[in-house]
């Protein structure tokens, strides 16, 4: 078991012992625990401000995915209609079933191509 030290001025470090007059702890629960001078006691509120700005990050991480997902969407929409037009264009007697095939050929194409771009 790793030893723990706690110096004269209250900081707490592990290993071998850097001063005399620093003091053998038990290991250190977590990050948020403080030596009373007996026991290591939670600080309850630097871990919920610790695990509120956690939540925050996650949370606006998975605002700026959903929001570039829906871009994605978007452009995608945006592709398929004018894949669809060129395709009218360019079939212009092929039956819509034909159509539908080649559309659907390069609507797959184009989001290939973004995944390997990502």
């Amino acid at each position: 078991m790793t030893k723990g030290w706690i110096t004269p001025t209250g900081d707490y470090y592990e290993n071998d012992q850097a001063h005399s007059l620093d003091v053998e702890v038990p290991q250190r629960p977590s990050g948020f625990h403080n030596w009373n001078g007996s026991t290591w006691v939670l600080n309850q509120a630097a871990k919920d401000a610790a695990d509120a700005a956690a939540r925050a990050a996650i949370d606006s991480t998975e605002a700026q995915e959903a929001k570039l997902d829906a871009q994605i969407v978007t452009d995608l929409n945006r592709t398929r209609a004018n894949i669809e037009s060129t395709v009218d264009a360019a079939f212009p007697t092929a039956t819509a079933a034909q159509k539908a095939i080649h559309v659907r050929t390069f609507v797959l194409a184009q989001a290939s191509a973004r995944k390997v771009l990502r």
